[in-house]
Order: C-alpha cells, then structure tokens, then sequence
C-alpha cells in the first residue's frame, strides 16, 4: 500500500462527508417515520414529549439548587438561575404540547 493511500484511509471525515452521513440519516429517520401508522407516532410523541418535561424539570431544579448554593457561597447571583429558568420554560412548553396533544 503506498503511502498516499495509508494517508487517505487514515483520514478523519471533513464537513462535507459529515453534512452527507447526516443528510442521509435524517432522511431514512424521516422515511420511517412516514411509515408508522399514525396511532404509533402519536404514542411516541406522546412518550418522547413526556420524557422531554420530566428531564428538563428535573434539570431546572437541580440547576436552581446548585444555583442557591453558589449564591450562598460566594453571595452573588450564579448564571445556573438562568439555565433553570431556561429549562423550567423548556418544561412548560413540553408540558403544553401534551397538553394539546391529548384528547
């Protein structure tokens, strides 16, 4: 094996090789997606968007605890307060879609 060939096998992937294995990814995830029957995709919603709040409102407070104790350590505010804040928003708009999603 010569040398530019060692050379290219050991290559890691550039950008475009990884914007292709990502666009063909999506792209069967989106096909098979297509192909559950509605009722599947709907419990799966379901499952997924109850997973998405139950993480993320575990998060927020644990980020407000952590943030607490910072603020009690060194007495100033800690950026964590705005990450749980972010994610106690991202678990009340999860909280939302199963809201509209349910019968």
């Amino acid at each position: 094996m010569s040398q530019n060939q060692q050379e290219t096998s050991q290559r890691k992937p550039g950008w475009p090789e990884l914007l292709v294995i990502l666009t063909s990814t999506a792209a069967q995830c989106w096909i098979i997606w297509l192909s559950l029957p509605p009722q599947q995709r709907y419990w799966i919603r379901l499952r997924v968007m109850g997973k998405a709040r139950q993480l993320a409102g575990r998060r927020a407070w644990l980020e407000g605890h952590a943030g607490m104790g910072e603020e009690l350590q060194t007495g100033r505010k800690s950026v964590r307060y705005l990450t749980a804040w972010g994610l106690g928003l991202m678990r009340e708009l999860a909280q939302g879609e199963l809201d509209r999603m349910k019968p």
